[in-house]
């Protein structure tokens, strides 16, 4: 096997691949920024849930947490619930400082559990790896808004879902030529997985390979 691969190697090169890993990141109320617990819903009583409601009408709130991965951010997604809010037009966000997409805080909810909500940011000013701010701007509204524990463990209000992509090569990628990649093997022709700083055949199903050695 070991002969016949390294006499049919003809392409050379470094690879250019990614695999795609994804982190939650659950935000608890020590992680929230412009936003205060209510003594329970400020509706109706038993007040026996703390929920976080804005400080002040039209401040800027959101949570702050800590990346656990090195690899590029690709996607990043803040999942909340109101259960008392009257502002429907799309809000600005930041991520880090930087002005990211548009978000849609939904319909109106009057002192109920709303639907929970995905807001969609832009990686692009993502830090991979260390700390991170993410902030809805609610400047001109006027109503206190409040958000709803969510039902994950520990009562988080925001989750924020962020998939990274992390170098190395999965066996769904192709080739220029559209060819799957359906091995991966190290210099003595045995079956291993992707390790980066090390040199790797990539065989194909049209029978190609490839010689990789990615430095990380």
């Amino acid at each position: 096997m070991k002969t016949l691969l390294l006499s049919t190697l003809v392409l050379f090169g470094a690879a250019n691949y990614s695999q795609a890993q994804t982190v939650t990141y659950d935000l608890v109320f020590d992680s929230l920024i412009g936003l205060e617990l209510t003594s329970g819903d400020i509706c109706t009583a038993p007040f026996t849930v703390e929920e976080a409601k804005m400080i002040s009408g039209g401040n800027m709130w959101g949570g702050t947490w800590t990346s656990t991965n090195t690899g590029t951010a690709t996607s990043v997604v803040v999942d909340l619930s109101f259960s008392y809010n009257f502002t429907v037009s799309d809000r600005p966000t930041t991520l880090n400082g930087t002005s990211s997409n548009m978000v849609d805080p939904g319909i109106v909810v009057d002192c109920e559990q709303g639907p929970m909500l995905s807001w969609v940011l832009d990686p692009a000013s993502y830090n991979a790896g260390g700390l991170n701010t993410f902030l809805v701007d609610y400047a001109g509204s006027g109503i206190i808004n409040q958000i709803d524990n969510l039902p994950y463990p520990g009562d988080p209000y925001l989750r924020v879902t962020v998939e990274y992509s992390t170098g190395g090569a999965s066996l769904s990628e192709l080739n220029p030529n559209g060819a799957e990649l359906v091995q991966i093997l190290d210099l003595m022709g045995r079956e291993v997985k992707f390790t980066p700083n090390t040199p790797l055949i990539y065989v194909y199903s049209d029978g190609s390979v490839k010689r990789v050695y990615e430095v990380q």
